[in-house]
Protein backbone atom coordinates (compact mmCIF):
# COMPACT_ATOMS: atom_id res chain seq x y z
CA UNK A 1 0.00 0.00 0.00
CA UNK A 2 2.88 2.27 0.80
CA UNK A 3 4.38 1.56 -2.65
CA UNK A 4 1.16 2.56 -4.35
CA UNK A 5 1.06 5.82 -2.41
CA UNK A 6 4.63 6.64 -3.40
CA UNK A 7 3.91 5.86 -7.04
CA UNK A 8 0.80 8.04 -6.96
CA UNK A 9 2.83 10.92 -5.51
CA UNK A 10 5.47 10.61 -8.23
CA UNK A 11 2.81 10.48 -10.92
CA UNK A 12 1.16 13.65 -9.64
CA UNK A 13 4.48 15.49 -9.55
CA UNK A 14 5.26 14.37 -13.10
CA UNK A 15 1.91 15.55 -14.36
CA UNK A 16 2.35 18.93 -12.70
CA UNK A 17 5.85 19.33 -14.16
CA UNK A 18 4.57 18.33 -17.55
CA UNK A 19 1.85 20.92 -17.33
CA UNK A 20 4.40 23.57 -16.33
CA UNK A 21 6.61 22.59 -19.27
CA UNK A 22 3.63 22.69 -21.60
CA UNK A 23 2.61 26.16 -20.37
CA UNK A 24 6.21 27.38 -20.81
CA UNK A 25 6.17 26.36 -24.48
CA UNK A 26 2.65 27.54 -25.16
CA UNK A 27 2.63 31.37 -24.97
CA UNK A 28 1.76 34.37 -27.14
CA UNK A 29 4.29 37.06 -26.10
CA UNK A 30 5.85 39.24 -28.80
CA UNK A 31 9.53 38.23 -28.92
CA UNK A 32 12.15 40.96 -28.62
CA UNK A 33 15.76 40.42 -29.73
CA UNK A 34 18.84 42.38 -28.65
CA UNK A 35 19.91 43.09 -32.26
CA UNK A 36 18.01 43.98 -35.43
CA UNK A 37 20.81 43.26 -37.92
CA UNK A 38 24.10 41.37 -37.88
CA UNK A 39 27.21 41.34 -40.10
CA UNK A 40 29.24 38.13 -40.01
CA UNK A 41 32.29 36.95 -41.94
CA UNK A 42 33.66 33.76 -43.43
CA UNK A 43 37.16 32.86 -44.51
CA UNK A 44 40.30 31.43 -42.99
CA UNK A 45 41.55 34.92 -42.05
CA UNK A 46 38.29 35.98 -40.42
CA UNK A 47 38.62 36.45 -36.65
CA UNK A 48 36.61 33.88 -34.69
CA UNK A 49 34.55 36.55 -32.92
CA UNK A 50 33.14 37.73 -36.29
CA UNK A 51 32.10 34.28 -37.52
CA UNK A 52 29.20 33.91 -35.09
CA UNK A 53 27.06 35.93 -32.70
CA UNK A 54 24.88 35.12 -29.72
CA UNK A 55 21.39 36.62 -29.92
CA UNK A 56 19.24 36.95 -26.81
CA UNK A 57 15.47 37.19 -26.58
CA UNK A 58 12.95 38.50 -24.10
CA UNK A 59 10.77 38.08 -22.13
CA UNK A 60 13.19 35.69 -20.45
CA UNK A 61 12.22 32.17 -19.51
CA UNK A 62 10.21 31.57 -22.68
CA UNK A 63 11.11 28.86 -25.16
CA UNK A 64 11.00 30.65 -28.54
CA UNK A 65 11.35 28.88 -31.87
CA UNK A 66 14.52 29.98 -33.72
CA UNK A 67 15.03 29.35 -37.44
CA UNK A 68 17.05 30.58 -40.45
CA UNK A 69 15.34 31.37 -43.77
CA UNK A 70 18.49 30.33 -45.70
CA UNK A 71 20.62 27.92 -43.63
CA UNK A 72 23.26 27.86 -46.37
CA UNK A 73 24.08 31.49 -45.44
CA UNK A 74 23.76 31.24 -41.65
CA UNK A 75 22.43 28.74 -39.14
CA UNK A 76 20.90 29.32 -35.72
CA UNK A 77 20.53 27.10 -32.67
CA UNK A 78 17.49 27.04 -30.39
CA UNK A 79 19.54 29.06 -27.90
CA UNK A 80 20.03 31.89 -30.47
CA UNK A 81 23.64 31.26 -31.57
CA UNK A 82 24.00 32.40 -35.20
CA UNK A 83 26.92 31.02 -37.25
CA UNK A 84 28.05 32.17 -40.71
CA UNK A 85 28.13 29.48 -43.40
CA UNK A 86 28.33 31.18 -46.82
CA UNK A 87 28.23 34.64 -48.41
CA UNK A 88 24.79 36.19 -48.77
CA UNK A 89 21.77 37.45 -46.89
CA UNK A 90 19.28 35.64 -44.68
CA UNK A 91 16.81 36.31 -41.89
CA UNK A 92 16.80 34.72 -38.49
CA UNK A 93 13.24 34.42 -37.16
CA UNK A 94 12.26 34.21 -33.51
CA UNK A 95 8.68 33.02 -33.00
CA UNK A 96 6.14 32.58 -30.25
CA UNK A 97 2.77 30.97 -30.97
CA UNK A 98 1.36 33.88 -33.02
CA UNK A 99 4.17 36.45 -33.26
CA UNK A 100 7.48 36.54 -35.15
CA UNK A 101 10.47 38.85 -35.01
CA UNK A 102 13.21 38.87 -37.67
CA UNK A 103 16.91 39.70 -37.55
CA UNK A 104 18.75 40.55 -40.80
CA UNK A 105 22.02 38.68 -41.26
CA UNK A 106 24.61 39.63 -43.89
CA UNK A 107 27.55 37.27 -44.36
CA UNK A 108 30.66 38.63 -46.10
CA UNK A 109 33.95 37.19 -47.22
CA UNK A 110 36.71 38.50 -44.96
CA UNK A 111 39.12 40.87 -46.77
CA UNK A 112 42.05 42.07 -44.64
CA UNK A 113 42.27 45.82 -44.04
CA UNK A 114 45.57 47.57 -44.92
CA UNK A 115 44.62 51.14 -44.02
CA UNK A 116 41.84 53.73 -44.01
CA UNK A 117 41.11 57.45 -44.44
CA UNK A 118 38.22 59.75 -43.52
CA UNK A 119 36.17 61.98 -45.75
CA UNK A 120 33.38 64.53 -45.33
CA UNK A 121 31.56 67.07 -47.48
CA UNK A 122 32.75 70.17 -45.62
CA UNK A 123 34.62 71.10 -42.49
CA UNK A 124 32.06 73.84 -41.74
CA UNK A 125 28.83 72.92 -39.92
CA UNK A 126 25.80 74.72 -38.53
CA UNK A 127 24.26 74.59 -35.06
CA UNK A 128 22.32 71.32 -34.52
CA UNK A 129 23.52 69.98 -37.87
CA UNK A 130 23.69 66.20 -38.20
CA UNK A 131 26.34 64.88 -40.57
CA UNK A 132 28.23 61.68 -41.34
CA UNK A 133 31.97 61.20 -41.46
CA UNK A 134 32.69 58.64 -44.16
CA UNK A 135 35.36 56.00 -43.63
CA UNK A 136 37.20 54.82 -46.76
CA UNK A 137 38.95 51.46 -46.30
CA UNK A 138 42.02 50.31 -48.17
CA UNK A 139 41.44 48.23 -50.22
CA UNK A 140 37.95 49.47 -51.02
CA UNK A 141 36.35 46.07 -50.31
CA UNK A 142 38.24 45.51 -47.05
CA UNK A 143 36.35 44.26 -44.01
CA UNK A 144 35.92 47.11 -41.52
CA UNK A 145 34.98 46.14 -37.98
CA UNK A 146 35.35 47.51 -34.48
CA UNK A 147 35.78 51.19 -35.38
CA UNK A 148 35.95 53.42 -32.31
CA UNK A 149 34.70 56.98 -32.84
CA UNK A 150 35.54 59.72 -30.33
CA UNK A 151 34.92 63.45 -30.05
CA UNK A 152 37.44 65.92 -28.64
CA UNK A 153 34.55 67.79 -27.02
CA UNK A 154 31.40 65.69 -26.44
CA UNK A 155 29.68 68.73 -24.93
CA UNK A 156 29.36 70.33 -28.37
CA UNK A 157 29.55 67.30 -30.67
CA UNK A 158 28.53 63.71 -30.06
CA UNK A 159 29.51 60.96 -32.50
CA UNK A 160 27.88 57.54 -32.84
CA UNK A 161 29.57 54.23 -33.65
CA UNK A 162 28.55 54.52 -37.31
CA UNK A 163 30.26 57.89 -37.86
CA UNK A 164 27.12 60.03 -37.59
CA UNK A 165 27.66 63.17 -35.51
CA UNK A 166 25.56 66.10 -34.29
CA UNK A 167 27.17 69.50 -33.72
CA UNK A 168 25.73 71.56 -30.87
CA UNK A 169 28.37 74.29 -30.67
CA UNK A 170 26.61 77.68 -30.59
CA UNK A 171 29.76 79.82 -30.79
CA UNK A 172 30.86 80.81 -34.29
CA UNK A 173 34.31 79.49 -35.06
CA UNK A 174 34.13 76.86 -32.31
CA UNK A 175 35.71 73.61 -33.48
CA UNK A 176 35.80 69.92 -32.59
CA UNK A 177 37.97 67.03 -33.77
CA UNK A 178 36.42 63.62 -34.50
CA UNK A 179 38.79 60.64 -34.37
CA UNK A 180 38.31 57.16 -35.80
CA UNK A 181 40.46 54.38 -34.36
CA UNK A 182 40.91 50.82 -35.61
CA UNK A 183 43.30 48.59 -33.69
CA UNK A 184 46.59 48.14 -35.51
CA UNK A 185 46.32 51.35 -37.60
CA UNK A 186 47.15 55.03 -37.02
CA UNK A 187 44.08 57.02 -35.85
CA UNK A 188 42.48 59.30 -38.44
CA UNK A 189 41.04 62.73 -37.58
CA UNK A 190 38.68 65.29 -39.06
CA UNK A 191 38.17 68.77 -37.59
CA UNK A 192 34.84 70.55 -37.95
CA UNK A 193 34.09 74.21 -37.24
CA UNK A 194 30.90 76.09 -36.51
CA UNK A 195 30.19 78.08 -39.67
CA UNK A 196 30.86 81.80 -39.34
CA UNK A 197 27.96 83.95 -40.52
CA UNK A 198 29.21 86.07 -43.45
CA UNK A 199 29.73 89.68 -42.37
CA UNK A 200 30.69 92.69 -44.43
CA UNK A 201 34.29 93.78 -44.15
CA UNK A 202 34.88 97.26 -42.76
CA UNK A 203 35.77 99.50 -45.72
CA UNK A 204 37.48 102.34 -43.84
CA UNK A 205 40.96 101.08 -44.75
CA UNK A 206 40.21 100.30 -48.40
CA UNK A 207 41.81 102.06 -51.33
CA UNK A 208 42.41 101.54 -55.03
CA UNK A 209 46.10 101.70 -55.97
CA UNK A 210 46.59 104.42 -58.53
CA UNK A 211 43.40 106.33 -57.78
CA UNK A 212 45.29 109.50 -56.85
CA UNK A 213 47.43 109.20 -59.97
CA UNK A 214 44.28 108.87 -62.04
CA UNK A 215 43.06 112.31 -61.01
CA UNK A 216 45.99 113.89 -62.85
CA UNK A 217 45.94 111.32 -65.64
CA UNK A 218 42.55 112.18 -67.16
CA UNK A 219 40.44 109.29 -68.29
CA UNK A 220 43.36 107.02 -69.06
CA UNK A 221 43.62 105.54 -65.56
CA UNK A 222 45.91 102.65 -66.50
CA UNK A 223 47.55 102.18 -63.10
CA UNK A 224 46.02 99.51 -60.89
CA UNK A 225 43.04 99.03 -63.20
CA UNK A 226 42.32 98.64 -66.88
CA UNK A 227 40.55 101.95 -67.32
CA UNK A 228 38.18 104.22 -65.48
CA UNK A 229 36.52 107.58 -65.82
CA UNK A 230 37.98 110.13 -63.43
CA UNK A 231 36.96 110.09 -59.75
CA UNK A 232 35.86 113.72 -59.88
CA UNK A 233 32.99 113.05 -62.26
CA UNK A 234 31.26 110.49 -60.06
CA UNK A 235 32.14 107.40 -62.02
CA UNK A 236 35.44 106.40 -60.41
CA UNK A 237 36.15 103.20 -58.53
CA UNK A 238 35.46 104.84 -55.16
CA UNK A 239 31.84 105.38 -56.21
CA UNK A 240 31.12 101.68 -55.68
CA UNK A 241 31.98 102.02 -51.97
CA UNK A 242 29.72 104.92 -51.10
CA UNK A 243 27.22 103.84 -48.40
CA UNK A 244 24.54 106.30 -49.57
CA UNK A 245 24.59 105.07 -53.16
CA UNK A 246 21.19 103.36 -53.04
CA UNK A 247 19.94 105.04 -56.21
CA UNK A 248 22.99 103.91 -58.16
CA UNK A 249 23.68 107.45 -59.27
CA UNK A 250 27.37 106.99 -58.58
CA UNK A 251 29.13 104.08 -60.22
CA UNK A 252 32.42 102.88 -61.63
CA UNK A 253 32.52 102.98 -65.41
CA UNK A 254 35.43 101.98 -67.60
CA UNK A 255 36.62 104.68 -70.01
CA UNK A 256 34.57 105.20 -73.17
CA UNK A 257 36.86 107.75 -74.85
CA UNK A 258 40.47 108.85 -74.79
CA UNK A 259 41.16 105.95 -74.71
CA UNK A 260 38.15 103.82 -75.60
CA UNK A 261 39.29 100.54 -74.04
CA UNK A 262 37.58 97.17 -74.41
CA UNK A 263 37.72 93.92 -72.49
CA UNK A 264 39.47 92.62 -70.48
CA UNK A 265 38.86 95.09 -67.62
CA UNK A 266 40.05 94.83 -64.05
CA UNK A 267 40.75 96.71 -60.86
CA UNK A 268 42.92 96.09 -57.81
CA UNK A 269 41.80 96.89 -54.28
CA UNK A 270 44.01 97.33 -51.23
CA UNK A 271 42.15 96.26 -48.07
CA UNK A 272 44.77 97.88 -45.85
CA UNK A 273 45.39 94.57 -44.02
CA UNK A 274 45.25 90.88 -44.77
CA UNK A 275 41.69 89.57 -44.83
CA UNK A 276 40.02 86.22 -45.37
CA UNK A 277 37.30 86.79 -47.97
CA UNK A 278 34.26 84.53 -48.05
CA UNK A 279 31.97 86.43 -50.43
CA UNK A 280 31.94 89.09 -53.17
CA UNK A 281 29.00 91.42 -53.87
CA UNK A 282 28.47 93.47 -57.03
CA UNK A 283 25.48 95.50 -58.18
CA UNK A 284 25.20 96.80 -61.72
CA UNK A 285 24.68 100.44 -62.66
CA UNK A 286 20.95 100.68 -62.01
CA UNK A 287 18.77 100.30 -65.06
CA UNK A 288 21.63 99.39 -67.40
CA UNK A 289 22.28 95.77 -68.41
CA UNK A 290 25.34 96.30 -70.57
CA UNK A 291 27.97 95.43 -67.97
CA UNK A 292 30.01 92.24 -67.51
CA UNK A 293 28.32 88.87 -67.05
CA UNK A 294 31.05 87.41 -64.85
CA UNK A 295 34.44 87.97 -63.25
CA UNK A 296 37.56 86.28 -61.89
CA UNK A 297 39.07 86.85 -58.46
CA UNK A 298 42.85 86.97 -57.97
CA UNK A 299 45.02 87.49 -54.89
CA UNK A 300 48.47 89.05 -55.00
CA UNK A 301 51.27 86.52 -54.50
CA UNK A 302 53.92 89.05 -53.55
CA UNK A 303 54.93 90.31 -50.12
CA UNK A 304 54.87 93.86 -48.87
CA UNK A 305 52.94 96.75 -50.35
CA UNK A 306 52.14 97.38 -53.99
CA UNK A 307 54.01 100.58 -54.98
CA UNK A 308 51.87 103.63 -55.66
CA UNK A 309 54.32 105.75 -57.60
CA UNK A 310 53.02 104.80 -61.04
CA UNK A 311 56.05 102.70 -61.92
CA UNK A 312 55.66 100.42 -64.91
CA UNK A 313 55.63 97.16 -62.91
CA UNK A 314 54.21 93.97 -64.47
CA UNK A 315 51.89 92.90 -61.62
CA UNK A 316 49.64 95.95 -61.75
CA UNK A 317 50.27 98.18 -64.72
CA UNK A 318 48.43 97.94 -68.04
CA UNK A 319 50.37 98.84 -71.14
CA UNK A 320 49.21 101.52 -73.58
CA UNK A 321 48.40 99.12 -76.40
CA UNK A 322 45.45 97.37 -74.73
CA UNK A 323 46.81 93.99 -75.76
CA UNK A 324 45.17 91.82 -73.09
CA UNK A 325 48.24 92.09 -70.90
CA UNK A 326 49.38 94.10 -67.93
CA UNK A 327 52.71 95.84 -67.99
CA UNK A 328 53.27 94.67 -71.54
CA UNK A 329 54.08 91.14 -70.39
CA UNK A 330 52.12 87.97 -71.05
CA UNK A 331 53.05 86.30 -67.74
CA UNK A 332 51.31 88.77 -65.43
CA UNK A 333 49.36 85.88 -63.85
CA UNK A 334 52.64 84.68 -62.37
CA UNK A 335 52.13 87.46 -59.82
CA UNK A 336 48.49 86.66 -59.05
CA UNK A 337 46.73 83.55 -57.74
CA UNK A 338 43.32 82.76 -59.22
CA UNK A 339 40.63 82.02 -56.63
CA UNK A 340 37.82 79.75 -57.74
CA UNK A 341 36.47 79.92 -61.26
CA UNK A 342 34.69 82.39 -63.53
CA UNK A 343 32.14 83.75 -61.05
CA UNK A 344 28.76 84.52 -62.68
CA UNK A 345 26.97 87.86 -62.69
CA UNK A 346 23.50 88.52 -64.14
CA UNK A 347 23.54 91.99 -65.78
CA UNK A 348 19.77 91.94 -66.36
CA UNK A 349 18.78 92.75 -62.77
CA UNK A 350 19.31 95.65 -60.36
CA UNK A 351 19.49 93.28 -57.40
CA UNK A 352 22.83 93.04 -55.58
CA UNK A 353 24.45 89.67 -56.31
CA UNK A 354 26.82 87.77 -54.01
CA UNK A 355 29.07 84.85 -54.85
CA UNK A 356 30.50 82.87 -51.93
CA UNK A 357 33.96 81.35 -52.01
CA UNK A 358 34.87 77.74 -51.28
CA UNK A 359 34.69 77.40 -47.50
CA UNK A 360 37.38 74.73 -47.55
CA UNK A 361 39.91 77.14 -49.06
CA UNK A 362 39.03 80.77 -48.36
CA UNK A 363 41.49 83.21 -49.95
CA UNK A 364 43.39 85.46 -47.57
CA UNK A 365 45.35 88.48 -48.83
CA UNK A 366 45.68 92.24 -48.62
CA UNK A 367 45.44 92.89 -52.38
CA UNK A 368 42.64 91.46 -54.50
CA UNK A 369 42.18 91.88 -58.24
CA UNK A 370 38.79 91.56 -59.94
CA UNK A 371 39.26 90.66 -63.57
CA UNK A 372 36.57 90.83 -66.26
CA UNK A 373 37.81 88.64 -69.08
CA UNK A 374 36.84 88.85 -72.73
CA UNK A 375 34.63 85.81 -72.11
CA UNK A 376 32.76 87.87 -69.47
CA UNK A 377 31.86 90.67 -71.89
CA UNK A 378 28.21 91.58 -71.87
CA UNK A 379 26.25 93.40 -74.55
CA UNK A 380 28.71 96.31 -74.57
CA UNK A 381 32.44 96.83 -74.38
CA UNK A 382 32.37 98.48 -70.96
CA UNK A 383 32.08 97.38 -67.35
CA UNK A 384 30.15 99.43 -64.79
CA UNK A 385 28.99 98.74 -61.24
CA UNK A 386 27.29 100.87 -58.57
CA UNK A 387 28.15 98.76 -55.53
CA UNK A 388 31.03 96.53 -54.47
CA UNK A 389 31.37 94.82 -51.10
CA UNK A 390 33.37 91.97 -49.58
CA UNK A 391 32.36 89.49 -46.87
CA UNK A 392 34.84 87.91 -44.51
CA UNK A 393 37.13 88.83 -41.63
CA UNK A 394 40.48 90.53 -41.11
CA UNK A 395 43.15 88.10 -40.00
CA UNK A 396 45.91 90.59 -39.15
Amino acid sequence: MKRIKNFSFILIISILCGCASYENNKFDDVPYVNLTSVDLYIGNDAPTEYKSVQLTSSPEGKQYQWSSIIPSVATVTQSGLVTAVGEGFTEITVASENHTTSVNVNVHKWVPLTGFTLGATSKYVNFAQRFQILLYPEPADASVVNVKWTSSNPDICQVLDNGWATFWGDVEGESVTITATIEGFPPQEKTFMRRITPTLLDMTTWSFPGAELQKTDGHRGSYGFSSSMGTDDGVGLEAMLRPDNDDGGNFWHTAWNNPNLTYPHWFIIDLGAKAEVSGVLFRRRLGNGGTAKGYYVFTYKGTGSIPTDGSNSPPWYRDDNNNNQMGGVANWKDYWQQQGFDWPFDPSTDDPQTNYMDEENLPAARYFMFYFDKSDQGSGQYAFFSRFRLYGRYVE
